[in-house]
């Protein structure tokens, strides 16, 4: 019986060294198929059907798969938009909610249009990357270095996102006429076992051009230290003419700012792949992004420099900018520079333009001057066709924006922000001073004296979001905030009306 065992044992390791020796042989030997792992990939693969007219190292990717989901989503939000429409124009925008602190001196602003980013930049050179929805902050960094000698270099004037409905990437313009692209507004990081800190990584520099070779940066006279530079070098420069006889130009005083220096103005055409660059010179340079090339040089403003531009939102052809002296141009590309204007309107001079907006795929503009006028013109008109006077009595109008798919224009000045419709009734007032109380208790210690006193703080930066009714406010203090209409219950529906969020237009994970 044991040596029946043994030798059933010894057969045992024969064969296992024999089935050993086969697979390595067959893996050494003879090359493994792959076909199978190839075709559950390929299955696996969302959707793959669509993109199998797609070719290239594309084809099949989980990158192409991820932007055509995205465009996918864009269109489903811009579809709810236009749905939403007019409702938007007659719904209140009252309700407030603040989303952090911390962005302090904003000059610029903007609202991803797919996910719930706002992303804030400042005079001093940071950026910094919100999440309004869970109200927490993803993102913080320098485009630059810091410090006096760099004030201008890092002085961010323009926010531009390339590609939004892609992998983003952020483009950057500063007030000495710098452009820079980064590869994004809010690069992922990962936190360090046992690190005490979040030290939010920076996004890579793609490019970086010069995208006015002279520009005078835009001084606000509330700025006391740099007014008094300025006053200073006036005197130097005006002590030199005399010295040496020479004509100089010097700054003037227009309104409330110091100086003819209209700073570094730009409008990004995502679907020409263009960017209108625009300052003191007088011109609109167009820049092929891509080729980093400028392929035209417009003259637009022969009277004062240009201090605003918008573009049509379709082919890029046809662009619309205001100027110092209160005239608003619409040019086209097409035709030649000495007759390409299609319309030239002074109705706003002598007052600033602060901005001009047009309407994709409509003849409609609308424009802003610092008097406090909007106006809404019509390109087959040569006079306005509706004026909204009075928007902020007694104040100079700072910034004007309209939503792309809602008939709703922003205003604000120092301390106030309003909300318009169509039909030039107001449908929105938020002080920058307002705050929650949070309870009747904490509201009447505040009427006792006894509580927090709100007090108006400046209103450095504002932004829309391209589909759902949001605004963003950004104080001088750094507060952020976002407006939305107020929640109320419906009549009709028996439901809320309150405009949908990013949240539920958001799909699962592809990856």
């Amino acid at each position: 019986r044991f040596a029946g065992a043994e030798s059933q044992r010894r057969v045992a390791a024969v064969a296992a060294a024999w089935r050993a020796w086969g697979q390595r042989e067959l893996r050494e030997r003879v090359c493994a198929s792959t076909l199978v792992d190839w075709a559950g990939a390929h299955f696996t693969e969302f959707d793959i059907s669509l993109f199998a007219n797609v070719s290239g190292p594309l084809r099949g990717s989980a990158a192409l798969v991820e932007s055509r989901e995205r465009l996918r989503r864009a269109e489903r939000m811009e579809a709810s938009a236009r749905a939403m429409g007019l409702g938007a124009g007659q719904m209140k925008w009252v309700d407030v909610t603040a989303v952090a602190a911390g962005a302090r001196h904003a000059s610029a602003a903007l609202l991803h249009p797919l996910e719930p980013h706002a992303v804030v930049a400042t005079r001093l050179g940071s950026v910094f990357v919100y999440d309004w929805e869970s109200r927490a902050q993803v993102g913080q960094w320098d485009i630059g270095p810091r410090g006096g000698h760099y004030r201008e270099a890092v002085d961010v004037r323009a926010l531009h996102l390339v590609n939004p409905l892609g992998q983003a990437k952020l483009l950057v313009g500063t007030a000495d006429g710098m452009v820079r692209i980064f590869a994004s507004h809010a690069p992922n990081f990962e936190l360090p076992a046992g690190a005490s800190a979040v030290a939010f990584p920076r996004p890579r520099l793609l490019t970086a051009f010069m995208a006015l070779p002279w520009v005078s940066p835009q001084v606000s006279a509330a700025a006391a230290p740099v007014l008094a530079s300025t006053v200073t070098s006036n005197q130097r420069m005006r002590a030199l003419q005399q010295q040496q006889h020479l004509v100089l130009p010097l700054p003037q005083t227009h309104g409330d700012l110091v100086g003819e220096g209209c700073g570094l103005v730009t409008a990004w055409s995502q679907r020409s792949g263009v960017l209108f660059a625009g300052g003191n010179d007088k011109e609109i340079r167009i820049w092929d992004i891509t080729a980093e090339m400028c392929i035209e040089e417009i003259a637009v403003a022969p009277l004062g420099g240009v201090t605003c531009v918008g573009h049509d939102g379709v082919s890029g052809n046809i662009f619309a900018t205001g100027s110092t002296a209160g005239v608003v141009r619409v040019m086209d590309r097409r035709m030649d520079a000495r007759t390409s204007p299609v319309a030239n309107w002074r109705e706003h001079a002598p007052s600033r333009i602060r901005n001009v907006v047009m309407r994709a795929g409509h003849t409609e503009v609308v424009s802003a001057s610092a008097a406090g006028e909007v106006k809404y013109w019509d390109l087959r008109h040569r006079e306005s066709v509706y004026t909204l006077d009075g928007t902020h009595t007694g104040q100079s109008l700072r910034h004007m924006l309209a939503h792309e798919h809602a008939p709703v224009t922003l205003t604000a000045s120092d301390a106030t922000v309003k909300l318009w419709n169509q039909r030039g009734n107001n449908i929105g007032v938020v002080t920058s001073g307002e705050h929650s109380y949070g309870s009747a208790a904490s509201y009447m210690k505040s009427l006792a004296g006894y509580g927090p006193k709100a007090h108006a703080v400046s209103v450095s930066a504002v932004a829309m979001h391209s589909y759902l009714p949001v605004a963003l406010m950004v104080t001088d203090d750094g507060r952020v905030s976002y407006i939305q209409p107020k929640k109320q219950a419906s009549a009709v529906r028996g439901g809320s009306n309150r405009p949908p969020s990013l949240a539920g237009m958001r799909t699962s994970s592809l990856i």
